[in-house]
């Protein structure tokens, strides 16, 4: 049998080869773990424990104290009617449900057990993975291959999928859902190419389909739908014919809108039945969210903490290149160009995001793959040594990316902290070297408790006091002149008023640095021994109202000794968070949860900054 564009065809049997190699032998020892726990629970609760509302979350903590899923629970959340709901949307877990099903079947006759998370359902995700990234390695190429000669296309899918970040997450990262949605938004490229060229029913069906599973995968996903609006459109001259081949086939536009509404009817109801509400906003974390009013382009594109273009630089080529497919391609420009700015957007205004190249850009990399192949294609018009200096530039790139996918395998690079410093210091390196790592940024615990071991590197200094001299307002009705420890006066604290006025400062007024540490210090007077474990020190920050980095202790929490009946100190460290504006509020305060009454006094609040190097 005779292979149409022989080049192009060799070129992905060699990414295919290089990617099922490379995963298989560099497998996660727990790909069911952290955001990939969250979008596969569906599955075990729907065919294993028959609880996909999470009624119980008993086998759910069983699971994760079994597997090591997570440190916390967070891909649940509590809802209003008293059980549980998976906080991620379900796209990802019908994408995942053939191989799961293929996984309990191996689980069935094997001796490893059926609970959804062995290791035949690890290894048929590991899998599915692999599926799914080369079903984008298939269809890419019939994309670029409409755009471009046989050469052209082999050069762009090698240029893609080594020497940008596709590479390591289809590779050697963790199946987070970018790649999954890098192959729908492929998919979805094909699709529109295809209804725009000779509109046909099971294209418009194919477009409802894959647009509909990417938005229930990730909320953000709904973008997708930019790029077959947006296809064929050129100029108002082109609107007006589009708007016309629309209104010839609107049958089919109709079957596609249903397709489309029909799967996202599948989450829906999910929110539904098990939340009672039709739209769910499980995300409601206040430390984490969009601000988009501040959207940080530098930070996202050109950060070394996990910037696009710092960790894959090859796509400064395709966004460089936009130019190119303006000039040539214009009927797939505008949907690029709008798709691609809206994606930057709204990562741009996201908070947080944990990961290596800030991952919600992988998906970015399927329709930028035609301007990139039009900058191979421009390249290939230019004299011999341009073409040499091209060439070498992207090989270096590639070594680049091999070199820095191979780091953040080993850990040299640190999926969140990297600093400018750290990235040059350890730019070629293979190994750790322990004093390189204070070149990171501060590391964040997981755990409840934490722990100020390096106050050495800080400088230390009083941001506020309160001992409570000042009687006003609400302060007037509560003070006390009975017990003080310093000066005339404390707060009396009791069931009625259970908390003290608390000390509220504004991160910009604690440092100008990315963290600090909280020293936070109360005296108490009580008289019953029991109150020791009732009375607690509270400190947490405010965004819109609302907390995060909540963190409260009594006296037994920090093995304090007490005696009751005088005054006893409590204190204890807290690393501020990554806030989401320097207007968010730091709180102190005391909060008493007994019911007899309790006196305190000399609030004080203190703060330790990174010294400068």
């Amino acid at each position: 049998m005779r292979i149409q564009n022989r080049i192009s065809f060799y070129a992905i049997c060699f990414i295919a080869v290089l990617i099922i190699c490379i995963r298989l032998i560099y497998h996660p020892q727990n790909v069911l773990s952290y955001d990939v726990f969250g979008y596969y629970l569906y599955l075990p609760g729907l065919f294993i424990y028959n609880d996909p509302g999470l009624h119980s979350i008993e086998w759910v903590q069983q699971i994760n104290n079994t597997y090591n899923a997570a440190p916390s629970l967070y891909q649940i959340a509590e809802t209003g009617a008293g059980n549980w709901i998976i906080r991620f949307n379900c796209g990802m877990a019908l994408l995942f449900a053939p191989f799961f099903l293929l996984g309990h079947l191996a689980a069935w006759i094997s001796p490893y057990p059926q609970d959804g998370f062995s290791a035949p359902y690890q290894w048929a995700i590991i899998i599915s993975g692999i599926f799914y990234t080369l079903i984008g390695l298939i269809f890419m190429r019939k994309v670029l291959l409409r755009f471009f000669d046989d050469k052209i296309t082999a050069v762009t899918l090698i240029l893609l999928f080594i020497g940008s970040n596709v590479f390591f997450f289809s590779t050697m990262g963790n199946d987070v859902p970018h790649v999954y949605i890098f192959t729908l938004l492929t998919l979805l490229i094909w699709l529109s190419m295809k209804w725009h060229e000779e509109p046909k029913t099971i294209s418009a069906a194919g477009i409802g389909l894959v647009a509909g599973l990417t938005s229930i995968s990730r909320t953000t996903g709904i973008l997708v739908l930019l790029i077959p609006v947006f296809w064929g459109i050129v100029d108002v001259k082109s609107i007006m014919a589009k708007f016309r081949v629309v209104l010839r086939n609107y049958g089919q536009v109709l079957i596609a809108v249903m397709v489309f509404a029909c799967v996202l009817l599948l989450q829906v109801l999910y929110w539904k039945i098990h939340a009672g509400e039709f739209i769910y906003n499980a995300y409601d974390d206040p430390q984490s969210g969009f601000n988009f009013s501040n959207p940080r382009f530098g930070y996202v594109l050109f950060g070394f903490r996990k910037g696009f273009f710092v960790y894959s630089p090859m796509m400064l080529f395709a966004v460089a290149s936009l130019i190119f497919t303006y000039r040539y391609f214009k009927e797939a420009f505008l949907a690029i160009v709008v798709f691609t700015l809206a994606n930057i957007y709204l990562i741009a205004c996201y908070s947080t995001l944990v990961s290596y190249g800030w991952r919600a850009f992988i998906e970015l990399h399927a329709p930028l793959a035609i301007p990139l192949g039009g900058f191979i294609s421009y390249m290939m018009t230019k004299s011999r040594p341009w073409k040499i200096f091209y060439s070498g530039i992207f090989g270096i790139l590639i070594l680049i990316n091999l070199l820095k996918s191979y780091q953040t395998l080993i850990e040299v690079i640190d999926g969140s902290r990297m600093t400018k410093e750290y990235y040059f210091k350890t730019f070629f390196r293979l190994f750790n070297k322990p004093e390189d790592k204070e070149l990171l940024l501060v590391e964040r615990s997981v755990e409840i408790r934490e722990y100020f071991r390096n106050p050495g590197d800080y400088m230390q200094k009083r941001l506020a006091f309160d001992g409570f001299e000042n009687v006003a307002g609400d302060k007037k009705m509560h003070s006390d002149s009975l017990f003080a420890e310093e000066g005339k006066y404390s707060i009396r604290v009791d069931s009625t008023w259970p908390w003290s006025p608390p000390i509220r400062v504004p991160y910009r007024e604690i440092t100008a640095k990315d963290h600090a540490w909280i020293r936070a210090n109360a005296d108490i007077y009580f008289s019953d021994p029991d109150d020791a474990g009732k009375i607690f020190l509270v400190i947490d920050f405010v965004f819109s109202e609302r907390l995060y980095k909540y963190k409260a202790f009594n006296f037994n929490d920090l093995n304090i000794k007490t005696i009751s009946g005088q005054w006893n100190p409590i204190s204890f460290d807290y690393l501020t968070p990554e806030v989401r504006t320097e207007d968010d509020l730091l709180e102190v305060y005391v909060w008493y949860q007994g019911k007899n009454t309790i006196y305190v006094d000399n609030l004080t609040v203190d703060v330790f900054e990174k010294k400068d190097n």
